[in-house]
């Protein structure tokens, strides 16, 4: 998915080290992440920076579709 020139990073997670003491990321978004906690088909758009401590905290991922174990009512049946 393209990401337009002047979109900014959609991080507003106030514990991510990418923009300490600030809720929002001011840099432009150049990758599209998904939670996995939930049906998301829209993704979220992110620098690099916040992109990588997304994926690393579990909670997002570069495919959408994608659940934790546990989390989808069809899963182990």
């Amino acid at each position: 998915m393209m990401i337009p020139g002047d979109t900014k990073c959609e991080c507003s997670d106030t514990g991510c080290p990418m923009h300490e003491n600030s809720q929002y990321c001011d840099c432009l978004a150049n990758v599209i992440l998904y939670r996995v906690d939930m049906d998301d088909y829209s993704g979220t758009a992110m620098c690099d920076d916040c992109a990588d401590d997304a994926t690393f905290t579990g909670l997002f991922t570069e495919s959408t579709g994608e659940v934790l174990a546990g989390e989808d009512e069809d899963f182990g049946q």
